[in-house]
């Protein structure tokens, strides 16, 4: 793990996700729905798991949801890192604007894996008016970073809040995103094994500019929601990685019946067309853990959000075997 973390996002045509109202996600609760799942596994919920794989497909690229910052940590020219174009002030607002953001990143400087430090960035939209660049865009993005050093492991702990925030598409759509990603990573100072909570929960969409009165101009507007968890160790007899990804199998479309699915891996990205036409994954729910193949699966966004189909077989730890098929859709 290099002391620099790299925070990049960038604009995505789909967004993968479900709409239902809970407590949003976070690395405490992934941990806790993953240790302790009790959602059942039956014909009935293996297409909601395998929807949720799928949302955890597009989590894993958090890089890939919103066009809005590039921040290297520590040591990088200050003026790459505005997401704007330089030499266009024209008020004062404009130079406070940009002053703030300069000072907020110089509190990031120095705020290194292994040391202890805690920051927070705020990104307001004014940056994206600046110059007269986006005049439609509202609201904040508040970055914030905590490391400590703990029982011989450094911690640190990432967080990307979204608050209101709506910048231009083009000319005739917003972009719009609330809500929040955090990542919590725990590395032995020794550099021997480290874990990796992943949680993402946050609202995502675009509305029309142009709006009719009783009109909320919404044309898409989907919620992804999704965690994961990467567990690696090494000794003199090699290395060893686990990856276990957050599923939920509340047939109203809740966060209550979590099922854990895992996998050996190198790394904490998930390819979820890969895992579930080449791999036999272990399940785990409240009823017991299984072994499940995929004899076929496929995902499909629309207006009604992600919609998945698949069909595979699972074995139980007594050698039962049943059989699933079927469509998941966001509820």
């Amino acid at each position: 793990m290099t002391k620099r973390v790299a925070l990049v996002m960038a604009a995505t045509a789909a967004m993968t996700t479900g709409t239902a109202c809970s407590q949003r996600l976070t690395p405490e609760l992934v941990r806790g729905y993953l240790d302790e799942p009790e959602g059942v596994i039956d014909n009935d919920t293996m297409t909601r798991v395998t929807r949720d794989l799928f949302r955890t497909d597009g989590a894993t690229a958090a890089e890939g949801f919103v066009n809005l910052l590039k921040l290297n940590q520590g040591g990088s020219d200050t003026a790459n890192a505005l997401p704007i174009q330089t030499g266009v002030l024209e008020d004062m607002g404009d130079v406070f604007c940009v002053g703030g953001l300069v000072a907020g990143i110089a509190t990031f400087d120095g705020c290194e894996l292994g040391s202890e430090c805690d920051a927070e960035l705020t990104i307001d939209s004014c940056l994206l008016r600046v110059g007269d660049n986006d005049e439609e865009a509202r609201g904040k993005i508040k970055l914030g970073i905590k490391n400590s050093v703990v029982d011989n492991a450094d911690r640190s702990e990432l967080g990307i809040e979204f608050q209101g925030w709506e910048s231009s598409t083009d000319d005739a759509l917003l972009t719009t995103f609330e809500g929040q990603i955090a990542v919590e990573i725990t590395q032995a100072t020794d550099n021997n094994a480290i874990e990796l909570v992943f949680a993402s929960d946050f609202e995502a969409g675009q509305k029309r500019k142009e709006r009719a009165l009783f009109d909320d101009g919404i044309e898409e507007r989907t919620r992804m929601s999704a965690g994961l968890r990467f567990a690696a160790e090494t000794d003199d007899l090699g290395g060893r990685g686990r990856l276990d990804v957050l599923t939920f199998v509340d047939e109203d479309g809740g966060q209550t019946q979590s099922v854990s699915v895992s996998l050996q891996a190198e790394g904490h990205r998930f390819n979820a067309a890969d895992a579930t036409a080449s791999a036999s994954l272990e399940v785990r729910g409240g009823n017991g853990s299984f072994t499940c193949t995929w004899s076929g699966s496929q995902s499909q966004v629309d207006r009604d959000g992600l919609r998945v189909e698949s069909a595979g077989e699972c074995v139980d730890e007594d050698g039962e075997v049943f059989s699933f098929s079927g469509t998941a859709t966001d509820s």
